[in-house]
């Protein structure tokens, strides 16, 4: 280690052991007032030079050390002392296992502690330490600042507790390890704003205790973040714990898919927010055979998408799990939390894709909300399974649940478990003659307000009697896939109980050739509310013939009450639906199996003159914006008050009023031309049709990229860009310039230097079109070549004599040449000396090229007609020693009177004189040199290698 040249006065008396080695039994006592302080003291002062390192040894494991006194603020700016490069904390080696309290103040050992003092260094390491900062602030910073300098905070099982919040350079990258149990406490609110790497190795525990303000509030703000977009954390069988902690990890934009920083919980990690109002957000979290704990009132939002694959999610009451993708792998369970109020949803998720293969398991009390749409990916055969009274809402989605992707609903208890469409949402079920079995529900099927359950295909629905299929009030059951040409049957099979409440729809389009198989089959109850609304609609709206006559339903619920109206039609009344005229008939046995059901019969037309305006209408719209709303419908020649329907179904976003035959709402997918057909009924009589052609197109977007990089060249070297769409959509990079670049994903691979240029590209989807291409160029700068070192054999000739030239290191293909000064001459690679006594001074320099700056070697001294010296050997005491230790070099033989001289050729140390002290692990290579004199050349010494432990 360097050792101080200067100390104040007062403590002249100290010893460098004394210093070094912090603690033990003579401790020096600040005052005799005061309790004792432990280690070094009034360290900073204008007198004092710049430390390289700080290592500091504890021995005393029952005394709270005060490590450090703090007694100057520190800054580049003041030459006459300077900062730290690196500082460690370690107890001494008799204590293997023992963790250290120790203290940082800002003070000096005769004054109360003061504010505004601070510490800068570029690397701080706590081993089995307990730092308590008080008045002083870290400044991670490295010397000098500037573009791809790093800093780093190394946690071995030890804590950081800093009263005031570290400052670190935005230019410099910022790597926080944590091992063993260890925690950051009280960093307040703030910012990393240079690319972070956070890792936390197999079986440790990093603790954010107190980052941020722990009562929550905005990123901006309150949080403490963790500011750019390439930031990256990998917890590989740890543990991250957030107590009482708000964090950000990643850039705090508002706008969707700038928040890029990437969480990774892998082989058994743990990922636990905990406390009062904790939070943490990123842009992607990746949970791979790991769990998250999420504590009550806590919350984890992922701007971009949360990732599980062997997951098990534990979430607590009015905890919040927030992601615009949820993307499912392999088996995962979520264990959801009771919600305080309804619609505070415990897990939100914009889209959830099934991906093969993949199952979810949703266990507890609380709900997970998809608002934008479950898809399972092909080939479809993952599955969802609810137990006890979880719940998963389509939140205004639409979950497509196709064949082998079944969603099982379990009664595990007395409570219920419910699969919810709310607020526009649609289940719809497909089946194939092949493959019926979709949908077990022992628990809830709930259809809410303006939402759909869609049955195409022969669907079943199974479970039994002690499942509930609840149609809510608005709500609509279709049977059938109105608009389109049935190969077969298309039916719903439950033992369900199945309820349609008051102004819901029972929807059948049936296939007039196989009318018997186009039922509604409840194996217990089909309860219809007095205002529950039939329709029924014909393949191709097919004309039947007079006199057919088929089972509509499983009417178990009125059996006994034939005087009741349905759909506002008594027994026997005749009533137009599409273009046939029936004629119902509420029958105790009208078929075979069927115990109250309603027979319709196909009776002659009844002559209408009824019309609806105006017809048709086309209407234009763009997604994600307001639908110019169509004209309400103008009846004519109808009997008693018209109500309308609209078939096919309309996409999501989209409304229609019954009452007045309007469209409107905001689309959310795009839409080829397509006519949809009103059709108006009478209370009394009449029935008409109208046509809107409708069109949504795709709305647009745009692509931005970061901030370019600023990168060297290296061989198989690389470097990422980012770049993203306004619609949030993945962004696909290409180079434009393969002899600088190449593009994997956002990883460039750099091929030369010069200018690489970057294109992104965004195909578009259902909802969004196509993004013009965006471009960036990124100039990459040529490398600094490997030191440049000049051999000369031999270095001493006679008169008129020759010796040879060679070169090694640099880097790239450019030119060797050579300068000498002196009586010598050189032709390629020789040098000729002249024909009087002289020393010649050779230098050599490569060229640059095209990815290679130029370097110049070290100058060698020739002697011409001097006599040789003799041997010159170069030793060092000791050849192996540890960090911040010192070698001595010395020299025998050569010969005359010049001086000599030592060099460190390369290698983590530092030479001054003979001294050579060692900063860093690694091997040290040190030659030496003795000049010449009138009578004798030059001499070099043997090369020696110094071993760093």
């Amino acid at each position: 280690m360097k050792t101080q040249r200067h100390l104040p006065k007062f403590w002249q008396t100290l010893t460098v052991a004394a210093v070094l080695v912090l603690g033990g039994t003579g401790a020096v006592r600040a005052d005799e007032n005061k309790a004792p302080a432990w280690g070094l003291i009034n360290m900073i002062g204008a007198s004092n030079p710049i430390y390289d390192a700080l290592w500091l040894v504890m021995n005393d494991p029952n005394v709270h050390q005060n490590l450090i006194y703090v007694n100057m603020d520190m800054q580049y700016d003041y030459p006459s002392y300077g900062p730290w490069e690196s500082a460690t904390w370690r107890p001494a080696s008799s204590f293997p296992t023992q963790r250290f309290p120790a203290s940082l103040l800002g003070t000096d050992w005769s004054t109360s502690q003061q504010e505004d003092r601070y510490i800068q260094l570029r690397n701080l390491t706590l081993e089995r330490a307990d730092l308590d900062a008080q008045n002083v602030e870290f400044r991670f910073y490295p010397i000098p600042p500037g573009p791809g300098t790093t800093t780093s905070l190394t946690l071995n099982d030890s804590s950081l507790t800093a009263l005031n919040p570290p400052l670190f350079n935005v230019d410099a990258n910022f790597t926080l390890t944590a091992a063993g149990d260890s925690t950051l406490s009280n960093w307040g609110k703030g910012r990393v704003s240079s690319q972070t790497t956070l890792n936390v190795t197999p079986g440790s525990t990093l603790t954010f205790f107190r980052l941020g303000k722990f009562a929550g509030g905005t990123i901006a703000t309150d949080s403490w973040f963790f500011n750019h977009p390439d930031d990256v954390a990998t917890i590989d069988g740890g543990a991250l714990k957030l107590d009482q902690s708000f964090v950000t990890f990643g850039t705090p934009a508002v706008a969707p898919g700038e928040q890029l920083g990437k969480m990774t919980f892998q082989n058994n990690a743990v990922l636990d927010i905990a406390g009062e109002g904790g939070r943490l957000d990123s842009g992607n979290f990746f949970f791979l055979n790991s769990r998250l704990n999420l504590g009550s009132a806590n919350r984890l939002k992922a701007v971009d998408r949360v990732t599980i694959n062997g997951a098990n999610v534990t979430t607590d009451e009015d905890s919040q799990l927030d992601t615009a993708v949820l993307d499912v792998f392999g088996t995962n369970t979520f264990a959801l939390g009771k919600e305080s109020s309804a619609g505070n949803y415990i897990a939100t998720t914009g889209a959830m894709v099934m991906e093969p293969g993949a199952s979810l398991t949703l266990n507890g009390q609380g709900s997970l909300a998809v608002t934008f749409g479950l898809d399972y990916a092909f080939p479809a055969s993952g599955q969802i399974v609810i137990n006890d009274t979880a719940t998963l809402v389509s939140a205004g989605a639409r979950f497509d649940i196709r064949p082998s992707s079944p969603i099982t609903i379990n009664r595990t208890s007395n409570a219920v478990g419910a699969l919810v469409a709310t607020n526009g949402g649609s289940l719809v079920l497909r089946a194939s003659a092949a493959d019926p079995g979709q949908v077990t529900n022992h628990g809830q099927i709930v259809v809410g307000t303006d939402s759909t359950l869609q049955a195409v295909g022969p669907v079943i629905i199974q479970g039994g009697s002690e499942g509930l299929l609840d149609i809510g009030s608005a709500g609509a059951l279709m049977i059938g896939n109105p608009g389109t040409a049935l190969a077969a049957t298309e039916s719903l099979t439950t033992n369900n109980l199945v309820e349609l409440d008051n102004f819901s729809t029972l929807q059948l389009t049936l296939d007039p050739t196989a009318l018997k198989n186009g039922q509604l089959r409840a194996g217990s109850t089909l309860d219809i509310a007095p205002f529950a609304e039939l329709h029924l609609a014909l393949v191709n709206d097919t004309v039947l013939p007079d006199g057919t006559t088929f089972t509509l339903i499983d009417y178990g619920a009125f059996a006994s009450a034939k005087n009741h109206f349905f759909n506002g039609y008594q027994d026997g009344s005749t009533f137009v639906l599409g273009l046939n005229h029936y004629r119902i008939n509420y029958a105790d046995t009208p078929d075979p199996g069927y115990i109250g059901a309603i027979t319709l019969t196909v009776v002659p037309a009844v002559p209408s003159t009824a019309s609806l305006s105006p017809d048709p209408q086309t209407v234009i719209g763009t997604v994600g914006a307001p639908l110019t709303q169509t004209a309400n419908m103008i009846p004519s020649g109808f009997g008693g008050t018209v109500t309308y329907t609209i078939s096919p179904g309309l996409p999501n976003g989209l409304n229609f009023n019954n009452a007045t035959g309007a469209l409107f709402g905001v689309p959310t997918a795009a839409l080829a031309t397509t006519p949809f057909t009103i059709r108006g009924i009478g209370s009394v009589s009449g029935s008409a049709t109208a046509t809107v052609n409708l069109a949504i197109g795709a709305a647009s977007q745009t692509i931005s990229f970061g901030p370019p990089p600023s990168p060297t060249y290296a061989p198989g070297g690389g470097f990422q860009v980012f770049a993203s769409a306004s619609s949030a959509l993945p962004v696909t990079y290409s180079s434009l310039t393969p002899a600088v670049c190449t593009a994997s994903g956002s990883a460039i691979h750099m091929v030369s230097a010069g200018v690489c240029t970057i294109a992104a590209n965004q195909p578009g989807n259902a909802h969004y079109g196509p993004a013009p291409q965006v471009t960036q160029t990124i100039s990459i700068a040529k490398a600094q070549p490997k030191p440049l070192v000049l051999s000369v054999n031999p270095t001493s000739i006679a008169l008129n004599g020759t010796s040879a030239l060679s070169t090694s290191g640099g880097g790239g293909t450019g030119a060797i040449s050579y300068a000498v000064t002196g009586t010598c001459s050189i032709s390629g690679t020789t040098l000729t000396g002249g024909s009087t006594a002289d020393t010649c001074t050779v230098t050599a320099t490569q060229a640059a090229d095209a990815n290679y700056l130029a370097v110049s070697s070290n100058p060698v001294a020739i002697s011409i007609g001097k006599t040789p010296q003799a041997l010159l050997v170069l030793t060092a005491s000791p050849t192996s020693f540890g960090v911040n230790d010192t070698s001595a070099l010395a020299t025998t033989g050569g010969s005359g009177t010049g001086a000599v001289s030592f060099a460190l050729n390369s290698g983590p140390c530092t030479l001054a004189g003979n001294l050579l002290t060692a900063t860093g692990e690694g091997q040290c290579h040190v030659t030496a040199a003795k000049a010449g004199d009138s009578s004798y050349g030059p001499a070099t010494s043997n090369p020696v290698t110094v071993t760093v432990n």
